[in-house]
This record gives C-alpha cells, structure tokens and sequence, in this order.
C-alpha cells in the first residue's frame, strides 16, 4: 500500500504540471542564488531576534496597471478595489471562510498585519486613483516585459499589478529576483476581481491575487523543493527543507488539479501511515473558495521581507510619497443574520431601494466603505436610500433592528 501511494505521488508530480500550469506560472524551483542564500538567511536571523513580535501594520502602495487591446478589455475603479480589499481580508485573517480551516491547521492561521493601499500619488507628484490604464490594441503576452518595463512605476515605492485581457493564472517576482526594470507581478483578467461576467469559474473571489502576492512577499509553494524528500513523514516539519516553513507540512505532490479542495493524503515509505496536505493554504494550488489561510512562518517570511528588500517599500515616508493613506482594516461587529431582504438594483445609480418584511423593524440603515468607516446613516424603517453625491465604489450596507444587525455588499455605478 505504501509503495503504490508513492507511486502515485511520482506519478502526480511528472503529469500534473499541464493541469496546475494556468494557475500560477511563478517557477517551482529555481537555482539557489547568493541573493536567494541571502533573503533565507536574513529570514533566519529575522525570526531568532524576534521580529515576528512585531505587530505593527505594514501598508504596500500599490498600483494597478490594466492592460487592454480595446474597450472591453478595460476594468471598473470598483472590480480593483474588489481584489485589493479579498486580498486584504486574506493578509488579515478577515476572509469569512477561515472557519474551514481544518482542526490540525487552525492554532498556525496567521493575521499578517499587511495590507494593500492603493497609490493616490504619482512619482510626479499627481494624483489618481492607483489604477493605470493602458491601451495595446495588438497586445501580445510575449510582450509583457518590454510592457512591464515601459509602463511601470517605481518599483521600489510602489507594487506593480498588470492585469493582462484573456489571460489565466499570474507569475511574480520574488523578492531576491527584483531589479530595476522587473518587479511587482502579472495576473490573469479571468482571475482578478471578485465581481465580473468574464471570471473564471472556481476563480472569482481574488485567490489568485493573494497567491502572487505571497511570492512577492517571499513566499514558496507549500510544496515547494518537497518531492526530494518523497515520503520522508518524520521530516513533515522540519523548517530547512521545502518551503522552509515548519507549520506548512512537507508536501512532496505538487497537487493533481484543483478539483476537490481537499488535497488527499501523502503516503509515509515507512510504516502503514499517511499525512494530509495543508491544501487550504493560499500558497498551495487550489480554487479561490479552497484556499482560506497564511501560516505563522509564512507570516514570519512575509514580515522579513518588508524589513529587508521591501524596506523602502513600507516606510512611513514612502506611504507618504505615494498617498498611501489608507485605515487599518478594522473588524465589522458581529452579524446576526436578519430574515430575508434585498437591495436592488446592484449596481446602483443614484437611488437604491430596500426591500424586508413587513414584521422587521429598522433602527438604521448605514452605508461603510471597505475599511468599515460610517459614509452615511439612515433611521427608521427607510425603503430608499439616496447616493446621489457617493463616489463610485464599493461599499457595504448595514441594516440593524433590535434583534439583528446584517449587511449587503452594494456596487455604486
């Protein structure tokens, strides 16, 4: 029985790479360089000074750069503010999901303390809203480079997203590999955004984003470099093999596809025993609704990098350079579910109604932003809403009662 399980974790590993290869395409594993020797050891000294007790928010400027070949191509301010805040949620241990995480993994999910702001200010010193279009009417993805280095800004001030028309899957920089003229990272137009007709089934609430983002920050697959230890059980937690996190399992498949979001069992060669895979890692390959944690020492890794090559990056006088000027993620009170009721329509213009049983009762009627700041209050049982002078974005509508409070995600055209 074990012999034929490791078998088919050979096997696994040979023939999957087709069926995983849309979905990220930063490299598996890579010649050891000085830089990389360089980054792991700095990890190692960060970690024994205790920089992971560090709590402080680290905020990453960010610009998002939309790709198009024409019109259609072209993206809304409020689908990039729908990935950056998934994405925040997912740094944050904020994702609704992180009650799935499975029993063995739950003491390791970590709240990262970083999260993404998009940029209000060029290097010229204008203003916009962090969002760049550009237009490349016989764009082709073998050009993304040259595109990369004629449309970007400055890397070490701001992280680049390209968001590339008809594309799956995403590829990034690692920390170690930046220059002057490659950084930041790439990403499908089918897998960005949590909204959108266009989104890759399996791929809609911003997974794929996160994932990349992570090897940005440092971060390897959790199976990363794990097939040289094919069976090894009593090295599941070593931290200097693998992706060199002790609370990520050593994982010696690369996963077969993203059918099930449980990953299976990896057979031990000794002894009739098996381990699971931490498959609902964001690091690992799964669909968006699989994938709900960062592990402690991948937090440990993340945090090193914003305190080495990301220094800069996060500083205070660079989140000032760039505007990033955005609150903490704050933690919404808690949602006791109210009976059924809507907002329509969704995305709305000037008005937009609200429609509950009779038999409720309304307090208030709140609109937030994403950060959970209070834009505007209503009291009283309304049926309406104006949002006649509310920017264009997405927010969250909150209606409370005496016995519930409950809330609805609301798209401003």
């Amino acid at each position: 029985m074990i012999r034929i399980g490791i078998l088919l974790s050979l096997c696994t590993l040979l023939c999957c790479r087709s069926l995983s290869a849309q979905q990220c395409h930063t490299p598996e594993i890579s010649l050891l360089s000085a830089e990389e020797d360089a980054f792991n050891e700095y990890v190692l000294r960060f970690v024994q000074d205790g920089g992971p007790a560090d709590t402080s928010l680290q905020i990453i400027p960010t610009v998002v750069h939309i790709i198009m070949r024409n019109a259609a191509d072209s993206m809304s301010l409020a689908r990039v503010q729908s990935q950056i805040h998934a994405s925040n949620l997912d740094l944050r241990k904020r994702n609704a999901d992180t009650a799935r995480i499975r029993a063995p993994f739950k003491a390791v999910a970590a709240d990262c303390q970083i999260q993404l702001c998009l940029a209000t200010r060029k290097p010229d010193g204008n203003n916009f809203a962090g969002v760049l279009w550009h237009s490349y009417p016989d764009f082709d993805p073998a050009d993304m480079s040259a595109i990369r280095t004629a449309t970007q800004l400055d890397p070490d001030r701001y992280l680049n997203v390209w968001v590339q028309p008809g594309q799956e899957g995403g590829s990034a920089v690692f920390p170690w590999e930046k220059t002057a003229s490659h950084d930041g990272f790439t990403l499908g137009s089918l897998v960005f955004g949590t909204f959108g007709t266009d989104l890759q089934p399996g791929f809609n609430e911003g997974g794929i984003f996160t994932h990349e983002l992570g090897h940005y920050l440092g971060l390897y697959h959790t199976f990363h470099g794990g097939f040289a230890y094919l069976g090894e059980c009593d090295r599941l937690h070593d931290a200097d093999i693998g992706d060199l996190c002790a609370d990520t399992p050593l994982d010696w498949d690369m996963p077969l596809s993203t059918d099930q979001c449980d990953d299976g069992t990896r057979f031990c060669s000794t002894g009739d025993s098996s381990v699971i895979t931490q498959s609902e890692n964001f690091m690992h390959y799964n669909r968006d609704s699989c994938v709900q944690m960062f592990s402690l020492d991948q937090r440990a890794r993340m945090r090193a990098c914003t305190d080495s090559a990301r220094a800069l990056l996060v500083s205070a006088s660079n989140l000032n350079f760039t505007g990033a000027a955005c609150l903490p993620l704050v933690s919404l009170p808690e949602i006791t579910p109210a009976e059924n009721w809507t907002v329509y329509p969704n995305p709305a213009g000037d008005i937009v109604y609200i429609h509950y049983p009779a038999k409720m009762s309304l307090l208030s009627v709140r609109l937030l932003d994403l950060q959970g700041r209070e834009i505007r209050q209503w009291q009283g049982n309304i049926s309406e809403a104006g949002l006649q002078d509310i920017p264009a974005g997405i927010y969250i509508l909150r209606i409370q009662g005496k016995d519930f409070t409950d809330s609805r995600k609301l798209v401003r055209r």
